[in-house]
């Protein structure tokens, strides 16, 4: 299995546990709080390393939040 179907995997367990469990209000809190969107970066960031894209040149690195390049 690739690491974008990792991440997919993972982003759909994540998904479906909150619903399964609490519902709307699950769901709700689980894209409040960003977990979600940080599994897509990741996928995206898998992503572009597996088209040939060099891992130095991603930011934030894989697996971490920060530090996010600020274009001016």
């Amino acid at each position: 299995m690739s690491s974008v179907e990792q991440c997919l995997l993972e982003f759909k367990n994540t998904f479906e546990s909150a619903i399964t469990k609490n519902g709307a209000p699950g769901k709700t809190s689980l894209i409040r709080s960003q977990s979600l969107i940080n599994l897509i970066h990741e996928i995206v960031k898998h992503g572009l390393i597996e088209e040939g894209i060099k891992s130095s040149n991603i930011f934030p690195p894989i697996g971490q939040k920060s530090p996010e390049l600020i274009f001016a």
